[in-house]
């Protein structure tokens, strides 16, 4: 096995070195913005609970007409009948009427 000149060593030992002190730096830090942060758990007034509330549903009613809207326009047209307008007699018939004749 061959022997590693001492210029060698010092480099690996210089490397390992700052590999060392550049975790010290990174832990410090977490530590630091650990310390200086807030707690996540914040109280809201009433009116903050309900503005909370109102706004969690309107987002909730968004994403349930989003994926409505989606799922209606990739129905077949067939489909979009049955589902929509077969309450409707007359509208219904005549829509099954054109999908015999068509």
């Amino acid at each position: 096995m061959k022997k590693l000149s001492n210029k060698t060593k010092d480099k690996i030992y210089i490397t390992v070195f700052l590999i060392g002190i550049m975790w010290l730096i990174i832990l410090l830090f977490v530590a630091i913005v650990n310390l200086f942060a807030t707690d996540q758990f914040v109280e809201l007034s009433e009116q903050e609970q309900i503005n909370k509330y109102y706004t969690e549903q309107s987002i909730k009613n968004e994403i349930d007409y989003i994926a409505m809207w989606e799922y209606t326009e990739n129905m077949s047209e067939q489909e979009y009948y049955e589902t929509f307008y077969k309450d409707d007699l007359k509208e219904y018939e005549a829509v099954q009427q054109n999908f015999a004749a068509g």
